[in-house]
């Protein structure tokens, strides 16, 4: 049987938040891997692939925004969702520079 279910990667170092939305997203149908840090979502994009990643800004090892250019340089068509709490203008102008999609303050 093939698994027909868009698969989100939901990336951020709070686990109560990514308890959430990874239950609001799997209501909504969608297969959700998480990971607490950069470093353990580049491990599992290299793992898997996904048809969205939604990433913190602030997160220990690697930051969202470093990540978020790192996914850019080799994959330009995967979507990349910003979810955070950094919701200053020069926030949201350094995630879209850096190759997000779209820029949600938490």
């Amino acid at each position: 049987m093939i698994n027909d279910k868009r698969k989100i990667l939901l990336v951020d170092d709070e686990a109560g938040l990514r308890d959430l939305v990874k239950k609001y997203l799997m209501n909504a149908g969608f297969e959700v891997t998480e990971a607490a840090d950069g470093l353990e979502a580049d491990k599992r994009l290299d793992q898997d692939s996904f048809d969205l990643v939604i990433l913190d800004v602030r997160m220990p090892k690697m930051d969202g925004i470093s990540l978020c250019k790192k996914i850019r340089s080799e994959n330009h068509s995967l979507p990349i969702l910003f979810l955070t709490a950094k919701g200053e203008e020069s926030d949201r102008l350094l995630g879209f520079e850096c190759g997000a999609d779209d820029y949600v303050v938490k």
